[in-house]
């Protein structure tokens, strides 16, 4: 399997205090049991489901007028929609609460989950260049090392390998607050939901 895509690990263990130690146990966990997401849905139900893509958008034709330009894709956890202008910190306590719930793994009341560095506002940025049904949501596993940078990504819904490994390109200089384990920056999975919102209009 290709470095850095479909395998996530579980998360046990993450409060272990010597570092190479907790990083082999990652790792371990990668190939012994981490789930292999994209393999998870039917080949049968993905040939069937509209497939989501990247794409390059069509320039617009010049004008003199400025216009804000709406989002073709927005993030969501579980359904809820949060701030996309604010980073972990400013977040309401319902906000973090919907972030937290659909994390892979429970996290204790003292430790954050991953969460982008200034909100998820330059994120959904880049996004633009996705595109898939309408209205459906697609589920992302992003690996963050204790630097805040994403190692591996696994996505649980009807895309091709290929789309995986754009995926993981196009977030591979992102900007996240690493989570932590017992106060401590650590490596965490961070689970999203994309929604595409259709065309610009």
């Amino acid at each position: 399997m290709p470095s850095g895509v479909g395998r996530m690990p579980d998360q046990e263990g993450l409060e272990m205090t010597d570092h190479e130690l907790q990083r082999r146990q990652i790792l371990g966990a990668v190939g012994a049991v981490g789930l292999l997401l994209v393999a998870a849905t039917p080949r049968l139900a993905w040939a069937q489901a509209p497939a989501w893509e990247f794409f390059i958008p069509q320039p617009r034709e010049f004008s003199r007028i400025r216009r804000v330009v709406p989002p073709t894709m927005a993030v969501e956890f579980g359904g809820r929609r949060v701030d996309p202008g604010a980073g972990w910190p400013k977040l309401s306590e319902d906000e973090r609460a919907a972030v937290r719930a659909i994390q892979p793994a429970p996290l204790p009341a003292d430790d954050e989950p991953v969460y982008p560095r200034v909100g998820l506002k330059p994120l959904i940025e880049r996004l633009r260049v996705v595109r898939g049904p309408v209205g459906q949501p697609l589920r992302v596993y992003v690996q963050i090392d204790q630097y805040g940078a994403p190692e591996q990504i696994a996505i649980d819904g009807p895309v091709s390998k290929q789309f995986t490994h754009e995926m993981l390109g196009l977030l591979r200089d992102a900007a996240f607050k690493p989570g932590t384990c017992g106060g401590k920056a650590c490596t965490r999975v961070f689970a999203m939901d994309l929604v595409y919102l259709g065309e610009e209009g």
